[in-house]
């Protein structure tokens, strides 16, 4: 049982979408010392692990990539790829909270990864994506990026 506390709190630091995977798989690990030839119990775990993911999961992970799609898509005017970096130097793309370099960075992004652009404005680009699950809009310096398919 000390496996399954270890278990659900390490869920605690997962998107909500994959945490209820995690609670179902941390059900099914927790039942499989009941698992003797076709035992009721083991069998009773499994759909209800099933239902859950039916219920619950499918439906969140339907939607929120339908959503993020929109969010993306929103009034897009194209997509980017950073590009042109140097290794020499910190061989990142600074994401910032504005356009300009006096702006705080909020995030990096690295070569070959894509960008939806957003706006525009003296050599800078208003540009989403998706990090880690969070939505993150921001500014980047044009010269780091080339122009590429939103597919």
């Amino acid at each position: 049982m000390e496996h399954v506390n270890i278990a659900l709190e390490l869920l605690r630091n997962v998107p909500a979408p994959f945490r209820i995977l995690g609670i179902v798989a941390v059900t099914l690990i927790a039942t499989l010392p009941l698992l003797k030839s076709a035992h009721p119990g083991y069998i009773l775990a499994g759909l209800v692990s099933v239902q859950l993911f039916v219920a619950f999961l499918l439906p969140i992970l339907i939607s929120s990539s339908t959503e993020d799609s929109a969010w993306l898509d929103d009034e897009s005017l194209g997509c980017v790829l950073v590009s042109g970096l140097n290794p020499q130097r910190d061989d990142f793309l600074a994401v910032r909270d504005g356009p300009g370099t006096d702006f705080t960075k909020i995030t990096q992004r690295y070569t070959h990864q894509k960008l939806w652009v957003h706006g525009k404005t003296f050599g800078w680009l208003k540009v989403r994506f998706i990090e880690k699950g969070q939505r993150v809009e921001g500014w980047v310096f044009r010269r780091y990026t080339t122009s590429t398919s939103c597919a």
